[in-house]
C-alpha cells in the first residue's frame, strides 16, 4: 500500500515531467517563430520594399533628363541583384514548408518575366523615345509589376497565417497548462480525488471539489 510520502514523491515526479513537457512545447514554438516565421516575414517585406523601389527607378528613368538617367539605371540594377539574392536566400534558408516554397517560386517566376521586359523600356528611354518608353511600360511592364506585387503579397499573407497559427498554439498550450489537474492539487489538503480537481473539472457529486480549484 502506498504511503502518503510515496504518493507525494510520485506526484512531484509527475509534476516535474509535466512541467518540463509544457515548457519544452512552449519553447519549441517560440524557437520556431524566432528562427523561421519572423525572419521569413521580414525577408518578404524587404523584397517587397526593394521591388517597389526598383519599379520607381524605372519610372524615374523614363522621366529623367538624359544626363540623369544613368543614376536610376544603376540603382535599378543594384536593387535587382539584391532582390534576386533575397529570393534565393529565402528559398534555400527560410521556406518552412511546400506551400511556402511554392509561394517564393511564384515570386521568382513573376520577377523573371518582369526583368525580361524592363531592358526594352530603359533602352527606349535612353534613346529619347519618351512616348514609346511610357507606352511600353504601361502595356508590358506594369501588368508584370502588378503580378509580381500580388505574388509577394500572397507570400506575406501566408507568413502572417503561419504566425497567427503559432500564436494560437501557444495560447492553447498555456491555457491547457493552467486548466490541467496538476498532482499538487489532488495531493494537497481538501482534495479528495484527481477526477474532482482542476479549474474546469465538473463535480461528480461523489467527491468534494479541490479547495484550490
Amino acid at each position: 500500500m502506498y504511503t502518503l510520502s510515496g504518493l507525494g514523491m510520485l506526484g512531484l515526479i509527475v509534476m516535474a515531467l509535466a512541467a518540463f513537457f509544457l515548457f519544452f512545447t512552449i519553447q519549441s514554438e517560440v524557437d520556431n517563430n524566432d528562427r523561421v516565421i519572423l525572419p521569413s516575414a521580414e525577408a518578404i517585406n524587404r523584397i517587397g520594399e526593394d521591388f517597389a523601389g526598383s519599379r520607381r527607378d524605372v519610372l524615374l528613368h523614363i522621366l529623367a533628363e538624359p544626363g540623369g538617367k544613368q543614376k536610376y539605371k544603376t540603382e535599378f540594377e543594384q536593387a535587382k541583384q539584391k532582390i534576386l539574392a533575397g529570393v534565393q536566400h529565402y528559398r534555400s534558408e527560410l521556406a518552412s514548408d511546400d506551400q511556402d516554397r511554392a509561394n517564393i517560386d511564384a515570386v521568382s517566376d513573376a520577377l523573371t518575366q518582369y526583368y525580361a521586359q524592363v531592358p526594352e523600356v530603359l533602352a527606349l528611354s535612353e534613346q529619347g523615345n519618351f512616348e514609346l518608353a511610357r507606352r511600353y511600360s504601361i502595356e508590358k511592364v506594369t501588368p508584370l509589376s502588378v503580378r509580381t506585387a500580388a505574388t509577394l503579397q500572397h507570400a506575406s499573407d501566408y507568413n502572417k497565417q503561419l504566425l497567427g497559427s503559432s500564436i494560437s498554439r501557444l495560447h492553447d498550450t498555456i491555457a491547457a497548462g493552467k486548466g490541467r489537474c496538476w498532482p499538487w492539487h489532488w495531493l494537497s489538503a481538501g482534495c479528495c480525488w484527481p477526477a474532482d480537481c482542476g479549474r474546469h473539472a465538473r463535480s461528480t457529486g461523489r467527491y468534494r471539489r479541490c479547495a484550490t480549484a
